[in-house]
């Protein structure tokens, strides 16, 4: 309910101020952009895009709220805020939001579901404007923030996320970050292509998907070159062998690493 979202910002202001002379992590996670869409009264027709609309209009100054709360402390310059979504767009409701050129949405591997913005401040460090799309993800938030935090990760567990600073700095490191990306056992990225090892339903298959024309699966072994097709419209896997057994290959040595490494979630690993 809205009145719940608000009692959110309200302890996550509260936080800032009580912790504004020590070092603070703060993760803030409302639930605005989850349906069913239920924006605060004061938001309610504030957009030309429904409910869903107003939530995001919503949500936009919530974030400002925070944001004003840390220049007003003079904590700006010395707070990395990160702005990021786990998923695309759920597209199988009415009024749902956008993945652009981007193909699907929430619950699917193709570009629609997996590729999101993510917005960095941190005045003084970011170069103000910059712009950087190599391959990152979720994960790479603890290995960045040990990093500037001058600590290290936990060192008994295997950490797939890697340091992105040298990105935010606008440094350009000799080869990127990320040289792969991986869904394990379904979907590996390496530079522009993108191989689907098992055959990819839009939508994950939970339901039929409102406003979209395109609900074609993607057969197993279907290859996209992403930087002249980021709409993955094209499956060029007959024309490419070559790349295909690439990507294959490094799927498979990738997965044998993987399960090597499986343990009970919760669980740490035992033992050398």
């Amino acid at each position: 309910m809205p009145c719940q979202r608000h009692k959110l910002l309200k302890k996550a202001l509260g936080f800032i101020r009580e912790h504004q002379d020590q070092p603070f992590f703060l993760l803030y996670a409302p639930p605005l952009p989850h349906t069913k869409w239920q924006p605060a009264n004061s938001f309610k027709g504030s957009s030309a895009q429904g409910a869903y609309g107003d939530v995001v209009q919503e949500l936009d100054w919530q974030v400002g709220e925070i944001l004003k709360e840390l220049d007003s402390l003079k904590l700006a310059e010395r707070t990395l805020v990160v702005f990021a979504s786990d998923n695309g767009p759920q597209l199988n409701v009415d009024g749902h939001g956008s993945s652009g050129v981007f193909r699907d949405g929430k619950w699917s591997n193709f570009e629609g579901g997996i590729r999101v913005p993510c917005i960095m401040r941190w005045p003084g460090k970011i170069p103000h404007g910059s712009v950087n799309a190599e391959i990152t993800g979720i994960i790479d938030m603890l290995p960045t923030f040990c990093k500037i935090a001058k600590t290290s990760p936990p060192k008994d567990r295997i950490i797939d996320g890697r340091n992105i600073l040298p990105y935010m700095m606008g440094e350009s490191p000799a080869k990127p970050v990320h040289e792969s990306w991986v869904v394990p056992g379904k979907t590996i990225r390496m530079g522009d292509w993108k191989l689907f090892t098992k055959k990819e339903i839009p939508g994950g298959g939970n339901s039929k998907t409102k406003g979209k024309t395109d609900r074609k699966m993607a057969k197993a072994g279907s290859l996209f070159n992403l930087r002249e097709d980021p709409g993955e419209t094209k499956d060029v896997s007959d024309s490419n062998p070559t790349t295909v057994k690439h990507l294959t290959e490094s799927m498979n040595k990738f997965q044998s690493s993987f399960q090597n490494q499986l343990r009970p979630s919760g669980q740490l690993p035992t033992g050398k």
